[in-house]
């Protein structure tokens, strides 16, 4: 089963806000953040032959890694996905596609982060601070970051997503199958 996306971005690429490493509020995110800026270089993204998993351990049950697929659309493969990520949505997602079918809000963003990460080659950020219904106030943060074989076209994207304050993926995907 695919995890339903959307083809359009959340927001615009014209409209989007540029990065700014600043910005990112969790230490885990800014650390990763720095570690995928020392691999890159002065390239504009690492290539997938530069790293391997030990060199993002400390954020690793965060992690994910998604093949990018050219063609008539853009195909998001899941590749690996951290255990705490995956223990938040009570699967695995090892394999599988994001269809670019919108479904529901949150998967159509993130349909879109991927898609604005892979044709800009640029960082996506986001953060969503939100009241659960239980009253108590959930966030979410993802950093998604470019890995380019050549410069000039996403291979993969490799990004780091946390949850805090009782706010987890099901509540975002709504316990999607």
């Amino acid at each position: 089963m695919a995890v339903q996306g959307a083809i359009v971005p959340a927001r615009p690429l014209a409209a989007a806000r540029p990065f700014n490493p600043a910005r990112i509020r969790h230490p885990r995110i800014r650390e990763f953040h720095t570690l995928w800026d020392d691999l890159r270089g002065d390239r504009i993204a690492p290539a997938r032959d530069d790293f391997g998993p030990e060199d993002f351990r400390a954020v690793l049950p965060h992690l994910f890694l998604v093949d990018v697929e050219r063609g008539a659309a853009f195909r998001f493969v899941f590749r690996i996905v951290g255990t705490e990520l995956e223990r938040q949505l009570g699967r695995s997602l090892a394999q599988q596609e994001i269809d670019p079918l919108p479904q529901d809000r949150w998967a159509g963003t993130l349909y879109g982060a991927y898609a604005n990460c892979a044709i800009t080659l640029r960082p996506v950020y986001d953060y969503v601070r939100t009241r659960l219904p239980d009253g108590t106030v959930g966030e979410f943060e993802r950093l998604t970051l470019p890995v380019s074989a050549d410069g000039q076209a996403a291979t993969h994207l490799i990004g780091c997503a946390i949850l805090s304050g009782g706010f987890s993926i099901r509540d975002a995907w709504g316990r999607a199958g």
